[in-house]
């Protein structure tokens, strides 16, 4: 199966502890195969199977995070 990038701008992501509970949220995804983060330009990068792209929304927002694509 294909996958694809999805990058994320994330305004309330800027250090380790938001990262570590996005990397805790995600990893548990199905579909989600890497994750990188600038936390500076407080970007998140996602690689994943198409299809898990509403589940890594929703797991975002239910964490609190405030990510726009």
């Amino acid at each position: 199966m294909s996958t694809t990038k999805t990058q994320y701008q994330i305004d309330n992501m800027d250090c380790s502890s938001e990262e570590a509970q996005i990397r805790g949220s995600l990893a548990k995804l199905t579909g989600v195969h890497d994750l990188s983060f600038d936390l500076k330009q407080r970007k998140l990068t996602v690689e994943h199977d198409p299809a898990s792209l509403p589940a890594i929304d929703t797991a975002l927002r239910e964490i609190g995070m405030n990510a726009k694509r």
